[in-house]
């Protein structure tokens, strides 16, 4: 299978992961508990990948000020970049796995 056949795999396999999970939360703590820790941890999520991304920024400009080539501050902003988007997304798991 192409990695293309994965990825599309991956984007189908994943919601519904997070679907299923989340009416089993939702059976088992209750639907507003469900809802408002979805909406703690986007919440959570931005606040997190804002105070990270501003950081990254700033060693950036600090290497780059330097002279110094900011390789792990570009490859730190990725996954920044990376974990704030799976904390954005609504669903347990992909918060799981952002942070």
């Amino acid at each position: 299978m192409s990695i293309l056949g994965r990825l599309a795999l991956l984007f189908v396999i994943i919601p519904l992961l997070e679907l299923a999970l989340l009416i089993q939360m939702g059976q088992w703590v209750g639907v507003r508990p469900t809802i408002g820790l979805v909406v703690l941890t986007g919440v959570g999520g931005a606040v997190l990948a804002r105070a990270q991304g501003l950081r990254t920024m700033w060693r950036l400009r600090h290497d780059l000020a330097n002279g110094r080539i900011p390789g792990q501050a570009i490859m730190d902003g990725m996954a920044v970049l990376a974990g704030g988007a799976l904390l954005l997304t609504p669903g347990v798991l992909t918060d799981l796995i952002g942070f």
